[in-house]
């Protein structure tokens, strides 16, 4: 993954808070995804369509005391949406 990658939505997917918990769902492939928060913001910030670089910038700047573990956050959990087919990386 490149910082100028940028992740693109899966539109099948939809976000759905049941409980304390979210899930992505895809009614066309009937499977869901859960999603702990920090992973529920990294989609979020996906649907801006910003570069993976900018998101991580972002996040560092709005929580810099988890300045040191968020770029591997971020990136793990990018890994883990397109694995499980909610995003793909497309090369800028």
């Amino acid at each position: 993954m490149l910082d100028t990658d940028r992740p693109s939505l899966n539109p099948d997917f939809t976000a759905e808070q049941f409980d304390e918990e979210m899930l992505l769902y895809s009614l066309a492939e009937n499977r869901a995804v859960y999603l702990n928060d920090s992973a529920y913001l990294v989609w979020q910030l996906c649907g801006e369509g910003l570069p993976i670089g900018e998101m991580i910038a972002m996040l560092e700047q709005t929580y810099p005391e988890r300045r040191e573990t968020i770029r591997g956050d971020v990136l793990a959990a990018l890994d883990t949406l397109r694995r499980s087919g909610v995003l793909t990386l497309v090369a800028a």
